[in-house]
């Protein structure tokens, strides 16, 4: 009975202790961050990560070739070059939404084989990329909505296309 009841009293301290374990690695992860706030790593290609802490009403904007990183108190951003960024962390609640105005960018023809119409890339001049399969820059010019762009010396072969927001997939005959 002594060898039962010592046993059964053993297992009810290793539950105590196992809960007051969780209880304490449940405080340890909340002392990191304060409510409502989410701690970003953007680790480079080269050198050291760097992190921000995002407080409430803090977000991350993706432009054209950056990352901007609003932290919820300065006006002005962290700005990351996107070709720079190897990758990016999140601690803490992360909330992801949609801008409301998604730009559709329309390319015609596709297939093509010399000059390509972009339609949907914004008001005035606005950049225009086309990037291989691989990440590289294969043309960088800028356009207007609805203008032809001259495709003729890139090889055949299947690109993206950003103009303004837009991001489009072509086929080059």
């Amino acid at each position: 009975m002594y060898f039962c009841s010592t046993k059964i009293l053993n297992i009810y301290r290793n539950m105590k202790t196992i809960r007051a374990l969780t209880l304490l690695l449940l405080m340890l992860s909340a002392m990191g961050t304060a409510a409502g706030q989410t701690v970003v790593t953007v680790v480079p290609h080269s050198g050291a990560a760097e992190q921000v802490t995002l407080e409430d009403g803090g977000e991350i904007v993706f432009s054209s070739d950056h990352m901007l990183v609003y932290d919820g108190q300065n006006a002005s951003p962290r700005s990351y070059a996107m070709a720079d960024v190897r990758s990016v962390r999140f601690s803490g609640p992360v909330r992801i939404t949609q801008a409301d105005a998604c730009p559709t960018l329309s390319l015609s023809p596709n297939p093509a084989a010399d000059r390509l119409t972009v339609s949907g890339c914004g008001p005035g001049d606005q950049p225009l990329r086309i990037y291989s399969l691989d990440g590289a820059t294969a043309l960088a010019a800028t356009c207007r909505d609805g203008e032809a762009v001259d495709i003729s010396a890139l090889p055949h072969g299947l690109y993206l296309v950003r103009a303004g927001q837009g991001t489009a997939k072509l086929i080059k005959n």
